[in-house]
């Protein structure tokens, strides 16, 4: 069975670490714990249980500097630490964000970008139900046009070969006048 290791408290360090700060990402005893949220800088910053907290999650780090990423940049949409921000976006929107900023905006662009494609893939299927539509509105008017052109024809061929079978019937019993004399 896997032991998990006693963390002591990264201030004192005295003191077993059974509150784990996930803003700072420190292990704390229960008297630093109320001293650090005395400062007014960390006043706001959450706190658990120690065996809740997951310390091998880490506020993710800058590569090229090895800084903690503190800003979103609005404008190209990554996390950016304190040094990249006045180099590589200068000039760009951006916001103070802490881990769970950002976390919440990923998962709110997810579900905007699945809520976008789910309506896309609805437009699609309507669009898609609608050409059918019309291509059958389209066969049946063809068909239609068809029947009333092979209709007019079969009259037209019916008229004219009652008129032929009339000439003939004429010209036959002429011919039979012209045979008895």
């Amino acid at each position: 069975m896997a032991q998990c290791p006693v963390r002591s408290c990264e201030i004192c360090e005295n003191s077993l670490g059974s509150r784990y700060c996930t803003d700072c990402e420190q292990f704390f005893c229960k008297s630093c714990e109320i001293s650090h949220l005395k400062t007014k800088p960390c006043r706001n910053h959450i706190f658990q249980d120690a065996d809740n907290g997951n310390p091998e999650v880490k506020t993710p780090i800058c590569k090229q500097h090895g800084e903690k990423f503190t800003y979103y940049c609005n404008t190209c949409t990554p996390l950016t630490c304190n040094i990249c921000l006045p180099t590589t976006h200068n000039k760009h929107d951006f916001r103070l964000v802490d881990a769970k900023d950002s976390i919440e905006s990923a998962k709110d662009k997810i579900n905007s970008s699945r809520l976008a494609l789910t309506n896309f893939e609805d437009e699609a299927e309507k669009v898609k139900k609608d050409i059918v539509e019309r291509v059958v509105v389209i066969v049946n008017a063809i068909n239609d046009t068809k029947d009333d052109y092979l209709k007019s024809i079969e009259e037209h061929t019916f008229k004219e070969s009652q008129k032929l079978k009339q000439k003939f019937w004429i010209v036959k019993k002429q011919l039979k006048m012209t045979e008895k004399f």
